[in-house]
């Protein structure tokens, strides 16, 4: 990602920019972030069958606050949904990294682009009639 889009000109960076905004549109805002994790514990009571050793399994999401991890219990009706939303959120970020590296090439371009025309301007001034 990093310095592909260096060298491209504006109009096809401009190009490339509306194709990642479509993309990112089309995601939708069905979008979390974290990461889904199985974990087994036992309910305490002594009757049930994890103090059996069969333990309960429950789906969490997983993600930081702060610096500090922050889970959320999510029911099994929509675990499906859920890992679906987190992966949504991955491709979000990772359009808009694409995007932001666009736009930094754009910016590149106009630079190069206000240089050429002032050495133009220049040697215009140069030659005289």
């Amino acid at each position: 990602m990093d310095g592909q889009y260096t060298d491209k000109p504006a109009a096809e960076c401009r190009a490339i920019r509306a194709h990642l905004l479509r993309q990112l549109r089309q995601l939708g805002p069905e979008l979390i972030e974290g990461s889904l994790a199985v974990t087994h514990n036992r309910c305490g009571n002594p009757n049930c069958r994890c103090a059996r050793g069969e333990k309960h399994e429950k789906t969490i999401l997983c993600r930081k606050v702060a610096g500090r991890s922050h889970a959320t219990y999510v029911p099994k009706e929509l675990v499906g949904p859920v890992r679906e939303w987190a992966a949504r959120y991955q491709r979000a970020k990772q359009l808009l990294k694409e995007i932001s590296a666009v736009n930094e090439a754009l910016i590149r371009a106009y630079g190069r682009e206000q240089r050429r025309q002032q050495t133009l301007a220049k040697n215009l001034r140069l030659v005289k009639p």
